[in-house]
């Protein structure tokens, strides 16, 4: 049997995709809990007073299984005034009744300036997804992965006041911009 060494290379190559792609086929992340906490009583608006102004209007929390991964569609442009977030975890469940139920509510109710829509996929890959609509103009979303103090892990997708941080951004006064 004579093998030669390029063919011996692509051998090794192929094997290693397939050890590659039977990994990832056997990965499975279950999302354990999810919560929506959001700022109440007020509206994002210049004429509004009362109610308070919060610099953080809400945030969602994710916790899995197992350490998830993030995967982010990028945004199409549109002619509507309204922008839109995707944010799919391949392999990830929802077969826990607890985590069901809070879903289905998280759907149903909207955040100030936001709306969030979790929900299970097949396409373009298995998992659950977020759709995230929001208000280019008064909200601001950042996302974080974190290790919650039960040593679950968990992402955290929190809502700013846009038009607040920018306020906060040109004032003159530093320690107020730390505050």
């Amino acid at each position: 049997m004579n093998i030669r060494v390029r063919d011996l290379k692509v051998y090794i190559v192929f094997y290693l995709l397939l050890v590659v792609c039977v990994a990832y086929s056997q990965y499975s992340n279950e999302v354990l809990q999810v919560f929506h906490n959001k700022a109440v009583g007020f509206v994002v608006s210049n004429s509004q007073k009362a109610g308070g102004n919060p610099l953080e209007l809400g945030n969602v929390v994710f916790y899995f299984s197992e350490k998830p991964i993030v995967n982010f569609v990028p945004e199409r442009k549109s002619k509507e005034k309204k922008g839109k977030k995707v944010f799919i975890f391949p392999k990830a469940g929802l077969k826990s009744k607890i985590c069901q139920n809070s879903v289905k509510q998280i759907n149903t109710v909207s955040g100030v300036g936001y709306s969030l829509k979790i929900e299970k996929v097949t396409l373009p890959i298995e998992g659950v997804k977020l759709s995230i609509t929001y208000d280019p103009g008064s909200v601001k979303i950042d996302y974080k992965m974190f290790e919650s103090v039960a040593n679950k892990q968990g992402v955290i997708f929190s809502f700013y006041n846009k038009k607040l941080i920018n306020k906060i951004k040109n004032k003159e006064n530093n320690v107020l911009c730390i505050v």
